[in-house]
């Protein structure tokens, strides 16, 4: 289990878990949902519902119901009174626009809605399109396709508890389709700019698709793209699963449970099944081929009488599975009391998630503060929340029949507080502000230009803090602000003035405008940044524009669209005396080529339900799953250079500690991934003969000495960690009687980019156990483009130089590939070295 949570991952364990009302007499919170167009301008008279599911959610019963409807006023506006603790959704809709969406866990204690509408944009429509086929490719008539996940990057931003995802339970509901007889569907009323996964079924047919473990909402790069309509789904003979759920003392059947495979609140969206009668048997039917992660919950409220561990079953086409046993016991109690550390009162309402890596459980603090948690005996990462208060995070042994009493104190957040004037000096009210780098709000200033702002209370340590900014924004009148913080300073007082109009123009490989494209903005400073504003979609001339921003500073646009690859472009501080700057044309290449390939295991073995990720430069960012098969491919990729990642995250794996990384080039269809593997080369149309556990083939034959190849490579295990000062580090960077965590990477390596970032994640956690973190560089990566490099990666941790040539230096460091982790004690010598970062937790556990 990793030691800190990303925010995304905690918030997936949050809603797609148990959530336990607050209080008897349920508490009402007002939702104001505003409805726009594509350029932001209110729309009336459309049609807008809310759904949800009751108030005390388990994973077994994520089924929502109508809970609102309502029609935009003049404005645009909608408003909805709704209890809080629960998970919904708004959908909004107009004949002749898209529809658009937000999901939206209710009474999210970090997000206070204040003044802030759930923003939901109707664009003109689009469609997705293709065939349904069984195993021997025939077209397949009458099945359902529905889209079961869907994304919108053109409102990505949080705001007033929302998301922009669509869960397949509304996607069965408002954007679904059944097959003609040549076995075509087309879904209609999607917006152009949404990134989605589709669900077939037919009765005795399921998708030959592994259900996700999904780990947390960066559902971003979701493979298909609405208007596209190549799209090609294939239908295998279903499975089901038999079982009983049994108590673990007494084998007795157990009544009341109900069971479920996978990911509930992304699953498929069927009713639930109904609870376990008194033989404590269930039975689920048409389920995909490969592996399934059962889960079985007993009763409804957050700390029940049974908890059930998760059980894995491996699933062949059209096969039935029976006798699977799910065994309750009493499990653990956890405990949790909430108080303030300022007047040591009781907090209510606090938000509790204690979570693993792929399972957990939440609840909310009563009006004394307590919330009661039973869950399966493991190790668990406890986080405690409440608006307006410092986050508190622990690690949290649980065993068999214990009860874990865990107090907890809440410090105030810090906060800064500030006004904005206009140019003549009169207050500004109605201006967006914004804290960089750590912008997950945007506030707006009252009636007197006066606003506040939840300053970052976990800053990063160390020598590499960023720099802090408040930005004042009034797009309508191209006026901004922007003033750059002390370390301590809690108050800002801006003045706007004439702002900066950025533009840009979007152009495919001949010329011709791109009009679906999205540029999203960055502020860039030292050591950090962040986005700013809303993402822009292009017009009919393929023209975008970010009006009022800060001028004499740093910026960079990235801009994508459906069917093409991704470009950014930086704009250094301008002139302070510029108020336009015009880009150079973004011309995106385009992804109209195949990728596709199989992933294997070390004994040669397909790996079914292993997540897959592109990355390359221009490469639109892509994500997928292999099949039962262990097959995989993407259909819109670019010509060029591509890196897939794969990781086995099925539910025999769960930690997804085996991963293989391959290069490629657009259009490949014959890639091999080897997990537990890194492999520079291209790709080639013969799977590679595994020499595991076999001797090195003799290098003689091709000019090598054994100088060339050495018996093995040197390991540092139990020895002094080589010097820092060579790098440019000092003691500061690695206090004495601390433990070091030293990171190996080439910049210049997507994998070891995309470590140093999963890293970063954990800095307040690692900092909170004492642990100092180095990042050392080791490539011929020029000088220049180091410096650069460091710049943009905005790490929290030192990051420095190996100065020696880069195989003697990664000799020097035991490094037999990069990235490369070594762990040592407080004397800061060795004990571990070379594993994985999902092991980083248990290498932690060693230091005494």
């Amino acid at each position: 289990m990793k030691t800190i949570l990303s925010f995304t991952s905690v918030l997936t364990a949050a809603i797609s878990l148990e959530l336990a009302a607050a209080a008897a007499e349920p508490e009402l919170t007002r939702y104001h949902v505003k409805v726009t167009d594509a350029v932001g301008q209110p729309v009336a008279g459309a049609l807008v519902e809310l759904y949800r599911g009751p108030d005390t959610l388990t994973s077994a019963e994520w089924h929502q119901r109508l809970a609102g409807r309502n029609t935009t006023d003049t404005n645009g506006a909608a408003l909805f009174a709704v209890t809080n603790q629960a998970v919904a959704i708004f959908v909004a809709g107009k004949p002749g626009l898209s529809l658009a969406w937000s999901l939206c866990w209710l009474g999210m204690p970090q997000l206070d809605p204040g003044d802030q509408p759930v923003v939901l944009a109707l664009t003109p429509p689009t469609t997705v399109s293709g065939v349904v086929q069984d195993a021997a490719g025939k077209p397949l008539a009458d099945a359902q396709v529905w889209v079961n996940l869907a994304f919108r990057p053109t409102t990505s931003r949080i705001g007033a508890g929302g998301w922009p995802f669509l869960n397949a339970d509304a996607g069965r509901r408002y954007l679904a389709a059944r097959t003609s007889v040549d076995g075509k569907f087309c879904i209609e009323k999607l917006p152009a700019d949404a990134a989605l996964e589709l669900g077939a079924s037919k009765p005795g047919l399921a998708l030959d698709q592994p259900e996700p473990a999904r780990s947390g909402l960066n559902l971003s790069s979701l493979n298909l793209r609405a208007g596209q309509s190549d799209i090609v789904l294939t239908l295998k003979p279903a499975g089901s699963i038999e079982g009983v759920v049994v108590q673990a003392t007494t084998g007795a059947p157990l009544a009341g449970a109900r069971v479920t495979s996978g990911d509930s609140i992304f699953g498929a969206g069927a009713q639930p099944l109904p609870p376990t009668g008194p033989d404590g048997r269930f039975r689920l039917a048409d389920l995909s081929p490969g592996q399934h992660r059962l889960r079985a919950v007993v009763g409804t409220n957050s700390c029940p009488d049974w908890v059930c561990e998760p059980v894995t079953v491996e699933l062949e086409v059209g096969a039935t599975n029976r006798d699977v046993k799910i065994t309750a016991s009493r499990g653990g109690v956890v405990e949790i009391t909430v108080h303030r550390k300022d007047g040591d009162l009781p907090v209510a309402k606090a938000s509790i998630v204690l979570a693993q890596q792929t399972n957990g459980e939440s609840a909310t603090t009563s009006d004394q503060g307590l919330a009661r948690l039973r869950v399966v005996p493991g190790s668990y990462h406890l986080m405690v929340s409440k608006s307006g208060l410092v986050n508190h995070q622990v690690q949290l042994t649980v065993e068999d029949d214990q009860t874990n009493q865990v107090a907890v104190t809440l410090d105030p957040a810090p906060k800064i507080t500030g006004t904005v004037l206009d140019p003549d000096g009169k207050p500004a009210p109605g201006i967006a502000v914004s804290y960089i780098p750590f912008n997950g709000q945007e506030r707006k200033s009252d009636a007197q230009g006066r606003f506040t702002l939840l300053s970052d209370p976990n800053r990063f340590g160390g020598q590499q803090q960023p720099e802090r900014f408040v930005v004042a924004r009034d797009p309508a009148r191209n006026l901004a602000a922007a003033l750059a913080l002390d370390e301590d300073a809690t108050n800002a007082a801006l003045r706007l003035e004439a702002g900066l109009t950025l533009g840009g123009r979007v152009a495919d490989p001949k010329g011709k405008p791109i009009t679906n494209a999205v540029a999203r903005l960055r502020f860039l400073a030292k050591r950090g940044g962040s986005s700013l504003g809303e993402p822009v979609p292009t017009d009919a001339q393929g023209r975008f524009e970010f009006t009022g921003l800060p001028r004499s500073h740093h910026y960079q646009v990235n801009v994508a669209a459906p069917g093409f690859g991704q470009d950014n472009h930086d704009l250094p501080a301008a002139d302070a005396a510029t108020n336009r700057v015009d880009l150079e044309t973004f011309q995106l290449p385009l992804a109209n080529l195949l990728l596709a390939g199989v992933v294997v295991d070390a004994d040669d073995n397909p790996v079914a339900g292993a997540s897959i990720n592109t990355y390359g430069k221009n490469q639109p960012q892509l994500s997928g799953r292999t099949d039962s098969e262990g097959h995989f491919s993407f259909n819109r990729v670019c010509p060029g250079p591509i890196t897939l990642s794969a990781n086995d995250r099925s539910a025999n794996n769960p930690r997804g500690g085996e991963a293989g990384w391959v290069s490629a080039e657009g259009g490949d269809t014959n890639i091999t991934i080897h997990l537990g593997s890194i492999v520079e080369s291209r790709a080639t149309a013969q799977r590679p003969v595994s020499l595991r556990g076999k001797p090195l083939p003799g290098c003689a034959a091709a000019g090598l000495t054994t100088d060339d190849a050495p018996a093995s490579r040197v390991s540092l295990r139990g020895k002094p960690l080589p010097g820092l000062a060579a790098a440019g580090l000092t003691t500061r960077d690695a206090p004495a009687n601390q433990p070091v965590l030293a990171l190996l990477i080439d910049a210049e390596q997507r994998p070891c980019r995309l470590i140093l970032r999963l890293l970063g994640e954990q800095a307040p956690a690692l900092k909170q156990k004492g642990v100092a973190v180095v990042v050392l560089q080791s490539s011929d990566l020029a000088e220049e483009a180091f410096t650069a490099w460091k710049q943009q990666a905005a790490s929290p941790f030192p990051v420095a130089r190996l100065k020696q040539e880069p195989e003697k230096a990664r000799a020097a460091w035991g490094a037999s590939a990069l990235p490369w982790f070594i762990l040592t004690d407080k004397s800061h010598r060795v004990i571990a070295e070379g594993f994985a970062l999902d092991d980083l937790d248990a290498k932690l556990g060693e230091l005494k």
